[in-house]
């Protein structure tokens, strides 16, 4: 048998754009993608001449020029009286498939380098805390400790002594419980549990303030009462990544942060005059900021968009639906094949676009 097309349907005639005429024999390998086509010609000489079933992945030209992944799966025919008649074969559109297996793929290697800048941050952190821990709350309470130790060893001769050495020390103490809540505050925004997104977005950017000088003009409007955890606290810490990047690279002391609610989700824009930066050089580089941000709402379902660059200030823009995305539908048509004809026929009755 000579391995060569007689035949080939209407749907297969229209998916390539090209007549019965230029599909005859050989002229159907024309529209396999070049550096596909020695391969799939291998791979069917091989199991035509085994008389077993194969299937294998193909780039085919469509009849607007654009190259689609297809699953091809062929069986061969065997006729009434057991002779091998040729094959069968059905092509599948699964462009979106591979787009999505590619993009499993490079979100997997994403997540491994991810991972790794996660774990190197987590210790950085962990020796911060341990330095705050030994250097402030530490050295503070030994200090406190030994002027009550004094205290107690030799007491002020008057009561007014007594009260203003007391209230020298209370004020110490107040100074620890503050560094303590600022610590603890860091960890975990306990205000984002009791009071809300907008409270903690609104107490962060005072903190921000006090503490740095940072200007932030925030305005919320129809946020809704209730938003699932995730959610908010997703939207928390993009507030803070982005702030905290302003503070550390944005080189201006004004920021803008809106908070708002729709009927496609909740938004968010924090946008800055400043320093900017390249995006796609930040999106090579994998910064650990600008990754986590997109996990973080890969988790919920969000979107984010930036536009920066250098000069030019930066402004981030979030959505966060708040209902499941629906399951999106797939286009695929079928291919039939068969020996010393090759036909092809849409069996699921569709034609990919």
């Amino acid at each position: 048998m000579d391995k060569r097309g007689t035949y080939f349907s209407r749907p297969w005639l229209e998916c390539t754009c090209r007549t019965l005429q230029q599909e005859l024999g050989e002229g159907w390998t024309e529209s396999i993608h070049p550096d596909d086509r020695a391969r799939c010609l291998q791979e069917c000489a091989a199991h035509f001449d085994a008389r077993q079933p194969f299937e294998m992945v193909c780039r085919l030209r469509r009849h607007d020029g654009e190259y689609r992944w297809v699953l091809d799966r062929g069986v061969p025919r065997i006729a009434p009286d057991g002779n091998f008649a040729g094959y069968i074969g059905a092509c599948t559109d699964i462009t979106a498939r591979r787009q999505a297996e590619d993009g499993l793929l490079a979100s997997q290697r994403e997540l491994r380098l991810l991972t790794g800048r996660l774990l190197e941050a987590q210790e950085v952190e962990r020796r911060r805390i341990a330095r705050e821990l030994h250097d402030d709350l530490n050295q503070g309470l030994a200090l406190l400790s030994i002027e009550l130790d004094l205290l107690g060893q030799k007491p002020p001769a008057s009561t007014r002594e007594v009260a203003s050495k007391m209230l020298a020390l209370s004020s110490r103490v107040k100074e620890l419980s503050s560094s303590v809540h600022d610590l603890s505050h860091q960890l975990h925004p306990s205000k984002l549990e009791h009071l809300g997104l907008v409270s903690a977005i609104r107490a962060l950017s005072a903190e921000l303030n006090h503490h740095h000088g940072l200007e932030v003009s925030f305005t919320h409007h129809d946020v809704p009462d209730s938003i699932p955890e995730a959610t908010a606290l997703c939207l928390y810490r993009i507030v803070q990544e982005a702030l905290r990047n302003v503070v550390k690279h944005g080189g201006t002391d004004r920021v803008v942060v809106a908070l708002g609610g729709g009927p496609d989700g909740i938004r968010l824009r924090v946008g800055d005059d400043g320093a900017g930066f390249d995006v796609a050089s930040a999106h090579g580089n994998g910064g650990l900021g600008l990754v986590s941000m997109r996990e973080r709402l890969n988790l919920v379902g969000g979107q984010m968009v930036i536009d920066s660059r250098p000069g030019g200030g930066t402004r981030i823009g979030v959505r966060i639906p708040l209902r499941e995305p629906a399951e999106p539908v797939r286009a695929e048509f079928a291919v039939q094949l068969r020996e010393s004809e090759l036909v092809t026929s849409g069996l699921n009755g569709e034609q990919s676009q």
